[in-house]
Parts: C-alpha cells; structure tokens; sequence
C-alpha cells in the first residue's frame, strides 16, 4: 500500500511442516510426502495447471525438504527461530500426515510452548 510503512508489514510462512518424534520417522514421513509430491510434479509437468506449473516441477529431496520445516520438536523450534529471527511473525503450516494427529500432539505439546507471544 502506498504511503505505509514497510516495517508496519507482517511477514508470514506458508508451507508444509513434517514432524516427527524421531529421526527415523521423520526420514519416513519426509519419503511419504516426498513421494507424494513428486507424483503430483510429474503429472504437472506433462499437463501444467496454469498459476501451479512451476510450484509443481520435480525437485531433489534435499531441495524439497530445504522449502518446508522438517524434523523432530527440537530441529523445528530451530527452524522456526530462524524464520521469526528474519522477521516472520505469521505461520500458517500444513501437516501432511495429518490424519494421524501425533504430529498436531508434538507440535502443541512441544514446538508452539517456544514460541508463545506476550
């Protein structure tokens, strides 16, 4: 907006989170999801859907997981502190596996008490 102060601005995060108690589920559900997602580039790479074309190209898994927070409660209170360390003051996360609600438990439980704002 004309005339408003940049600063004024709030910067968000909007991206995937993969949370796991340990390193060894992390690793299957970053797979999970990596898979998942590399069946969806595929497909948009022989048919692109117009604005998400290039959302959807297929990536190394090191890159996948460079674009999304991803590991146990501790590497992603890191994580996260890096983003709010940039500015962030705004996260509006998707839980991929959410249909097993372990990962909403860890993250209320153990991620979000680091960040409570006041």
């Amino acid at each position: 907006v004309i005339g408003r102060n940049p600063r004024e601005i709030g910067q968000s995060f909007c991206g995937e989170i993969i949370l796991a108690e340990d390193q060894g589920r992390v690793r299957r559900k970053l797979k999970e999801a990596y898979e998942g997602f590399m069946t969806m580039a595929t497909h948009a790479v022989r048919e692109p859907i117009g604005l998400y074309a290039d959302r959807f190209r297929p990536v190394s898994v090191e890159e996948y997981s460079k674009r999304r927070i991803v590991g146990t409660p501790k590497q992603c209170i890191e994580k996260i502190g890096q983003f709010v360390d940039l500015g962030v003051d705004h996260f509006i996360l998707v839980f991929p596996d959410i249909k097993e609600l372990k990962c909403l438990e860890l993250f209320v439980n153990q991620v979000a008490p680091s960040f409570k704002s006041g």
